[in-house]
């Protein structure tokens, strides 16, 4: 990119700091993460070295640039997240009952974000195979729901500005038409369908969801709801930073949407757990969650609290949405080599975890069907 100077960033540090002493010699462009895990934009380390006030100096930061290839519409990705860290972070942060930790934006423009480099303090990705632990995922959950919460109180206090700045952010991955993700998505359901034909029931239900799964996602984010809040929208472990204290930090801020608190949730849940052990300690987690979200809520001084039924009720209005994007997810945990991954050949961890996704769907799904089936015979009698 043609603006990466030593003279850019000469300018840039200068305007920034407020030092006109600040004098750039070279500066070197590191990649900052995983060669398969940039998605969506093309992640770089910047280590520049100079002089301020005539002392040797040197600046670490954090650029990220379009790719030139995306699963999704990289150029609207982009704009989402300038607006997101000029605009959205900025906003609800002063509606927030403590700072969102977030990575602080620098400067943005349409081909080039500048954020700080959180390596300084200690936070790390992890890698790819890496699943966050039990106490790493609390912390995660308390952070989202500072987040909702800010945003809840931005809706009570300012419903205008919450109107325009969600009406400013564009969907990415249910626009129309279909991305190659909900592409992805079918070719895992096939695989579900595949794994249990052996039971015609649980095939059935599977079957039921052929052709349907975007437009029953897509109705769930983007239909009238009766809690709409701003969310991360791509919250897993490639878009979170952690140190030594199991502190996490939140980045990648392309998907923000208003929907359901359970979009965030049941995303983070299931593609960032073992579904075996998502399932032993989702109620707890979901808990910590509430708690926290309700904690957040009395601090911004809104009288507006969440009942734990309407969390668990939307949390199942959600469960395909989870189920469909902890199974797109797979190959990047589990896959040896991500780049040879195919749905024909696929690993025995992936295929695992494919099938306890599917049966776990299969019976949340009966359990509705059971007891939707018992108040039909009840009838009008109070329960």
């Amino acid at each position: 990119m043609s603006t990466l100077t030593t003279k850019f960033f000469e300018d840039f540090l200068k305007k920034y700091e407020k030092d006109d002493t600040i004098k750039v010699e070279k500066f070197e462009k590191n990649c900052a993460c995983e060669s398969e895990m940039n998605f969506m934009s093309v992640v770089s380390r910047i280590t520049i070295c100079g002089t301020k006030n005539s002392k040797e100096q040197e600046w670490s930061l954090i650029i990220k640039q379009p790719p030139t290839e995306c699963f999704f519409n990289a150029q609207k990705a982009f704009e989402n997240e300038i607006f997101a860290y000029q605009k959205i972070v900025t906003t609800l942060e002063e509606y927030a009952s403590k700072p969102l930790r977030f990575a602080k934006c620098l400067f943005a423009s349409k081909e080039l974000i500048i954020l700080e480099d959180l390596s300084k303090d200690g936070y790390r990705n992890l890698k790819k195979k890496t699943m966050l632990t039990l106490e790493q995922i609390k912390n995660v959950l308390k952070e989202l729901a500072n987040l909702h919460a800010a945003s809840i109180s931005l809706m009570i206090k300012n419903p205008e500005k919450f109107k325009a700045i969600s009406q400013t952010v564009q969907e990415i991955s249910f626009a129309t038409p279909k991305t190659d993700v909900m592409v992805t998505q079918e070719w895992n359901l096939d695989k579900a369908i595949d794994l249990l034909k052996s039971n015609p029931e649980a095939s059935a239900i599977l079957c039921e969801l052929k052709e349907k799964t975007f437009e029953l996602q897509k109705q769930s984010l983007m239909g009238p709801r009766k809690l709409n809040v701003i969310t991360h929208g791509d919250c897993w472990t490639n878009n979170i930073l952690v140190n030594k204290n199991n502190e996490v930090q939140l980045i990648d801020l392309q998907s923000m949407r208003t929907t359901s608190i359970a979009a965030d949730l049941t995303y983070f849940l299931y593609t960032n757990m073992d579904p075996s052990v998502r399932m032993k300690h989702e109620k707890k987690l979901l808990n910590i969650y509430f708690k926290e979200l309700n904690q957040n809520l009395r601090k911004t001084n809104v009288n507006y609290q969440i009942e734990r039924k309407f969390l668990d009720s939307e949390m199942s209005d959600f469960k395909l949405f989870g189920f469909m994007f902890g199974m797109f997810l797979l190959p990047v945990f589990c896959a040896k080599n991500l780049k040879s991954y195919s749905l024909e050949n696929t690993e025995p961890e992936i295929t695992r975890r494919i099938l306890l996704f599917a049966k776990e769907y299969v019976q949340k799904v009966k359990n509705e069907r059971i007891n939707c089936e018992k108040i039909r015979h009840v009838g009008p009698q109070r329960l």
